[in-house]
């Protein structure tokens, strides 16, 4: 429902000074009486106004005791936004009641929240306008550049619409994260791009849209998309790129981190990616995807050659071309790709991030002659596309252990480790200084205890056979948590 605050003091006052002006026109003690008592609601009415602005301008003056804020913008005030002149008046009466009390403060984690909300006129091309003409709705800056943040969201799966009049909104039930949360978490840059090369990916969307000169709208699209048991580590990655994209639901049992503004990608994906290269064969889609952002911002893709040369570029780019962009696009030719040369391992913690998206740690318990009947061992396994094979490679160099197995039914390849003093020697201390993040540091964990046992020969017992085929029983695709 639509408040028009100027309408209804207009209306207010027409209507008091109305009956007022009757009651004085009629001489009889009814209409003298009737004059007291609308003059007396009147007087009420405007004092408790008074005393709701005093309220109001004292309320400002306690929520921003620490910081400098003029509220005097009336470019941006809601009220000059909207046009309505005698709403503009009561906020101007405000704004002085609190600059005359003291200066304008924040409470933590609110922002500059008059600086940031302006009157939303958006409209959607199903539904129509997102809310009524001139409600405070959308964000003048984005959430990053607010100061005072307390806290980070995580959006969770639960959805719900609701309708109100003929607009529709929908609203997400969030869990809030304190950055006390993410103490002592924040991740390395390399351990970012060695994650994004086991996990993240790099999209162009095409959606038709007729409002949009060329007849497409395009979007730059990065994303990580992970299962709904390490939604702490999206939420680690976004903190890491400063709050930038959104977590959003992802298939029935998983989510995604994405980042799809244009300015976002600018600032803070491709410095990112630019100084903290690639290492698997997905730096030549980044490359690609690189090449659409930057046509993006010189506004290449709103003209017919651009978006013909983003087609080129789209086709070449992951997975390549749907049906219908190879109908819409005949003329497409992809672009030739641009092949990774330095394949060499980094920085630790770049292994540590590809190893917490494509690693494998393992327990195996095959049947033996001993007297419990099993035995116990514990392996180490990250497995690639063939086309990353050099990759592997570089891995056994530098860890100076494991074997390069080669799939002979899919072009894949693995990196392997079983032998059991390079895995107490070498693997064990490795990933114990460089973290494994998300749930597969669970896994880590469990595999340490197998380890533990098997050192100190408890898997001879029936015992500790037991226990550790019990422990096998709860990692990997078997974890419930």
């Amino acid at each position: 429902m639509l408040f028009n605050i100027d309408r209804f003091f207009i209306d207010s006052s027409i209507s008091h000074v109305g009956f007022i002006l009757l009651a004085l026109t009629i001489n009889s003690i009814e209409s003298i009486q009737a004059f007291i008592f609308y003059l007396m609601q009147y007087s009420f009415s405007n004092l408790n106004f008074f005393f709701l602005l005093i309220s109001l301008g004292y309320f400002l003056y306690y929520y921003n005791c620490h910081y400098q804020y003029n509220l005097s913008d009336t470019i941006n005030s809601p009220a000059m936004r909207s046009g309505k002149p005698l709403l503009w008046v009561l906020w101007r009466l405000l704004i002085n009641i609190a600059n005359n009390i003291s200066k304008w403060v924040l409470w933590p984690n609110s922002g500059k929240l008059l600086k940031l909300l302006v009157p939303s006129c958006d409209q959607k091309f199903v539904s129509g306008p997102t809310n009524h003409w001139c409600t405070v709705t959308s964000h003048k800056m984005i959430e990053r550049e607010m100061e005072n943040r307390g806290s980070k969201s995580i959006i969770l799966k639960f959805k719900s619409n609701m309708y109100c009049n003929s607009f529709r909104f929908i609203t997400t039930k969030v869990l809030i994260k304190s950055d006390e949360d993410l103490a002592g978490k924040k991740l390395n840059p390399w351990f970012v791009t060695g994650f994004t090369d086991a996990e993240g990916s790099f999209m162009i969307s095409f959606l038709k849209n007729p409002r949009v000169r060329s007849g497409w709208q395009i979007q730059s699209i990065f994303q990580i998309a992970l299962h709904k048991k390490d939604l702490e580590l999206l939420n680690l990655l976004q903190s890491y790129f400063g709050g930038i994209g959104k977590i959003v639901k992802h298939g029935k049992d998983s989510y995604s981190y994405r980042v799809r503004s244009l300015e976002e990608n600018l600032d803070k994906i491709l410095p990112h990616f630019d100084q903290y290269s690639l290492k698997t064969q997905k730096f030549s889609d980044y490359l690609l995807w690189r090449e659409v952002v930057l046509m993006m911002q010189r506004k290449e893709h709103l003209t017919d050659k651009g978006v013909q040369t983003i087609v080129n570029i789209r086709a070449s780019l992951n997975l390549g071309l749907s049906d219908d962009l190879k109908v819409a696009f005949p003329k497409t030719i992809p672009v030739k790709k641009a092949g990774i040369v330095d394949q060499k391992i980094p920085h630790p913690e770049w292994l540590a991030g590809f190893t917490s998206g494509e690693g494998n740690f393992a327990i195996r318990t095959p049947k033996s002659q001993t007297e419990v009947g099993f035995k116990a061992e514990v392996w180490f396994r990250i497995s690639q596309h063939s086309r990353d094979e050099e990759l592997m490679r570089s891995i056994i160099s530098y860890l100076e252990c494991g074997y390069l197995v080669k799939d002979l039914r899919n072009p894949a390849v693995e990196f392997s480790v079983y032998k059991f003093s390079d895995i107490c020697g070498k693997i064990f201390p490795f990933f114990r200084d460089h973290k494994i993040r998300g749930v597969k540091a669970k896994d880590f964990q469990d595999w340490c205890l197998a380890l533990k046992i098997i050192q100190a020969k408890g898997h001879l017992t029936q015992e500790g056979i037991d226990k550790i085929r019990k422990i096998k029983a709860g990692m990997n695709k078997s974890r419930c948590e």
